[in-house]
């Protein structure tokens, strides 16, 4: 995503929405899966529990993105997915699911 800048934002609760912007044209892209809602996932991975805590991981000379929750509100694809940019779209690599409710009484 070198070329890129990805831009994200919190809704005021427990989410993440994001766009990927083409440092050189400008163009705005707005993936499929722009809306994440993390729930308690964070916890779950002990990555913090809010939208600023890193439910989206990425560095700026990869093309690897890293999305820790519920892409678009969708608790079937909850847990850590891995998508790669293509340059105008993210392909989804790997999803690691995490259950909703996990037993903690093991």
């Amino acid at each position: 995503m070198f070329r890129t800048r990805l831009k994200d934002w919190g809704c005021g609760t427990d989410c993440t929405m994001f766009m990927i912007i083409d440092a050189r044209t400008g163009k705005v892209h707005q993936p499929d899966i722009a809306t994440n809602v993390a729930v308690n996932v964070h916890e779950d991975l002990g990555v913090g529990g809010w939208h600023g805590a890193g439910s989206l991981r990425f560095r700026p000379d990869s093309r690897l993105l890293v999305l820790i929750g519920m892409p678009n509100e969708d608790t079937k694809q909850r847990g850590i997915s891995f998508y790669k940019w293509t340059g105008t779209q993210l392909k989804l690599i790997r999803r690691a699911p995490v259950a909703w409710y996990p037993d903690l009484t093991q």
